[in-house]
């Protein structure tokens, strides 16, 4: 089972910590200083939730992109093509790893699914045997993502 995207997440918190408690640590003594100490204060702050902003801006501006290709690469593997969530953690001009929550096959449960697309000839394809199951509510799953969904 591979962690190394939930161990980087935490290696960012821990470091966001430790920058926080630096910046209060040490106020400005200068007023004029105090405006960049707020601005540093709020960057630091939001750091932890910048993966996240990047994964949401990547899905808004290619999901009508690559959404056939994910529902082709789900049907070849006989997973459900409904997809209740979709979200395009990395992308390239040549590939994409695409991470999809759909119903298992008893429809009451869910299953998160990440899968690798492949850009040829100007057309995104499922790449065979990408496939990685994350989590599922009817079982168990090996594989990770980061950011953690």
């Amino acid at each position: 089972m591979d962690h190394s995207g939930l161990m980087a997440y935490i290696i960012m918190l821990f470091v966001d910590f430790v920058l926080f408690s630096l910046v209060v640590s040490f106020p400005p003594r200068n007023a004029a200083f105090r405006p960049f100490w707020r601005i540093l204060l709020a960057l630091l702050l939001a750091l932890p939730f910048l993966p996240y902003a990047v994964v949401e801006a990547q899905t808004a501006l290619f999901k009508s992109q690559i959404l056939s290709a994910t529902k082709q690469g789900l049907d070849s593997v006989a997973l459900s093509t409904d997809i209740r969530q979709l979200k395009i953690l990395t992308i390239s001009p040549t590939r994409a790893t695409v991470y999809t929550v759909t119903p298992c096959l008893e429809k009451s449960a869910e299953r998160g699914v990440a899968i690798q697309l492949e850009r040829v000839s100007g057309a995104w394809h499922y790449v065979p045997g990408t496939d990685d199951c994350i989590w599922s509510d009817s079982g168990s799953a090996q594989g990770s993502v980061f950011p953690p969904y």
